[in-house]
């Protein structure tokens, strides 16, 4: 009885401290937008995520090879422009206002 009062207690520790996900994340900044975008883009360098982009290869992992700029802003999304130095090279993330990563394009609107 007392570790599952010690497990519920955690649980309601870490739910209170934000660290469970949770569907409605509210609006993010686009200082968030880059960042899941960095995330988005290094996860690309070994898994295909199913967007136009495909796998990229491992040029795209290191961040002192890759910047990543907010490129542009509307009411629904950032895109975020991410430029592959050594390749001379970018592609464009499109991240919602809610945090999902929409789309990677190599152009906004094709």
């Amino acid at each position: 009885m007392k570790s599952l009062i010690s497990v519920v207690a955690i649980c309601f520790a870490l739910a209170s401290n934000g660290v469970f996900a949770h569907g409605d994340h509210g609006m993010i900044s686009g200082q968030n937008a880059i960042n899941i975008a960095t995330k988005s883009v290094q996860k690309m360098t070994f898994k295909d995520m199913g967007f136009d982009v495909g796998k990229l290869d491992e040029s795209w992992k290191s961040t002192d090879d890759v910047s990543y700029t907010l490129h542009q802003t509307t009411s629904e999304y950032y895109v975020i422009k991410a430029e592959n130095k050594l390749k001379h090279d970018h592609i464009l993330i499109v991240v919602s206002m809610n945090g999902q990563v929409v789309d990677v394009k190599k152009k906004l609107f094709e």
